[in-house]
């Protein structure tokens, strides 16, 4: 809506990296710039560090709709 009335500043999405890729492309032609937060590259860390499981494939799944 800000964007209809004429906002002209950057939008910036600064999210975590285990964002699904629908919500991504949601996204499309709204955000200018994306700032994802790649945690982990090895699921056991994702798992023993964060409770994310499958950390990894989602987060790279995410980075290729970006």
């Amino acid at each position: 809506m800000a964007r209809m009335q004429g906002l002209t500043v950057p939008f910036v999405y600064n999210c975590g990296g285990y964002e699904n890729p629908d919500v991504i492309r949601l996204l499309d032609g709204m955000v200018d710039v994306y700032l994802p937060d790649f945690k982990y590259g090895l699921e056991k860390d994702s798992v023993d560090f964060s409770a994310a499981p499958e950390y990894p494939r989602f987060a790279l799944d995410s980075l290729k709709e970006w």
